[in-house]
């Protein structure tokens, strides 16, 4: 299992956008804010790159298909996913199914404003700060890609207990999501970002690559999933 981050700093963003598809310089080129659209552009190239290193195929040369709920893949043996952030970018690449989400710790966020929307009553009653609540966005966007779903199931539907720094609670009245099996892994970048991972059970090597430039890094907890 292989993650990549890229952080958003200074770019080429036309030798960045030689690496996208013809569909995908379309695309770009519709925004109406540059800003998305170079972010877009960095997005896809960032993708490309990881999979490339992986593969040895040119970055161009991808076709993506998506799944039942969207979800992008191109090989069978080959999972991946991204996520993008203020900031940054990740990418992460597994034999196996492997869900992944960035969120920034934005230090104006208030937890009131989310809490209704993003939490279930149990995170509600036990987290009291944001960024508790950002880690548990994360937690519930990573498994929600793992399982390929997205947001096609309410964040506030599925819900974590953090018990110790080697044990989390997967909370849903959903019994079929808590069938799926899998490990968390949390990371937090120079205090800006924090990374979700969320993978199988037999993948246990995780392989942090960084494309650009080498951030503070601090593995928070590798979080051993127990339904409930």
């Amino acid at each position: 299992m292989r993650i990549y981050v890229h952080t958003l700093e200074n770019h080429d963003y036309s030798t960045m956008q030689n690496k996208l598809s013809f569909d995908e310089k379309e695309r770009a080129a519709k925004f109406l804010n540059q800003g998305d659209a170079h972010a877009y552009i960095v997005k896809e190239a960032v993708k490309r790159r990881s999979l490339e290193i992986i593969t040895g195929v040119p970055a161009e040369n991808f076709i993506f298909k998506k799944g039942e709920f969207g979800k992008p893949k191109i090989a069978e043996k080959i999972n991946f996913n991204t996520s993008r952030a203020k900031g940054a970018i990740v990418v992460g690449i597994s034999s196996e199914a492997i869900g992944v989400d960035i969120a920034y710790l934005d230090p104006a966020i208030q937890l009131k404003d989310y809490a209704e929307v993003a939490l279930t009553s149990f995170e509600r009653a036990t987290i009291d700060n944001p960024k508790q609540l950002i880690i548990h966005w994360a937690l519930k966007e990573s498994f929600l890609k793992f399982i390929g779903k997205g947001l096609h199931i309410e964040p506030s539907e599925i819900g974590f207990e953090i018990v110790n720094e080697s044990t989390i609670k997967f909370i849903s009245e959903h019994q079929d999501l808590a069938k799926n099996q899998c490990n968390y892994c949390l990371i937090e970048l120079e205090g800006k970002w924090i990374i979700s991972i969320c993978f199988k059970e037999n993948c246990t090597k995780l392989d942090l690559n960084f494309l650009n430039k080498q951030p503070g890094i601090q593995l928070m907890q590798r979080l051993k999933y127990q339904s409930v």
